[in-house]
């Protein structure tokens, strides 16, 4: 039997897949992880480094990833 916490689990799951699939770009600059040189201690306000390839695939691979657990609880 399926209980709350569980069916929260998916939503949460489900949501952030789709929030990482639909706009990894945001995530990362939402993120710790874009690496030393995207954090901006300096004061430099409104510089936006570009985001490489390699960390965009990366936030739609953690989506997937997200979504297959939350289809695994789910069933």
């Amino acid at each position: 039997m399926v209980d709350v916490r569980q069916w929260l689990a998916v939503g949460l799951g489900v949501l952030l897949g789709l929030f990482l699939l639909a706009a990894p770009r945001a995530a990362i600059k939402l993120s710790v992880l874009g690496g030393p040189g995207q954090r901006r201690r300096r004061g430099e306000y409104g510089s936006d480094a570009p985001i490489s390839q390699w960390w965009v695939w990366a936030t739609r691979g953690v989506g997937v990833v997200c979504l297959g657990v939350a289809a695994f609880i789910a069933l």
